[in-house]
């Protein structure tokens, strides 16, 4: 992820606006949860582990009460302009996302 998003991937890529990286987070081999990690362009994986330079580290635990939801707005997925007012933003929820991802 961190050559991704630093624009390592060819000669002028600049890499994506935003990146999220997605683990299972496990306690003695039995998944529990999962780790979210928000990079954004020209950021790494240990920002988001520090909470720096806009990167966040989230943790979502199965069976917690609140929810985890993604949300990536238009702007992060490259869309300007007026089209920003007339497209949604993309949200993921982890509880849903642990309902069926037989972890």
């Amino acid at each position: 992820m961190n050559l991704i998003m630093i624009g390592g991937m060819g000669a002028g890529n600049e890499g994506p606006r935003v990146g999220f990286l997605l683990k299972p987070r496990e306690v003695a081999g039995n998944a529990v949860g999962i780790d979210i990690y928000k990079v954004p362009r020209g950021r790494t994986v240990a920002d988001a582990m520090n909470q720096a330079n806009g990167a966040t580290h989230i943790v979502y635990t199965h069976g917690q009460v609140d929810d985890e939801i993604i949300k990536i707005t238009p702007e992060e997925m490259g869309i300007d302009g007026i089209w920003t007012r007339l497209c949604p933003s993309f949200t993921l929820s982890m509880k849903k996302l642990w309902a069926v991802g037989h972890f």
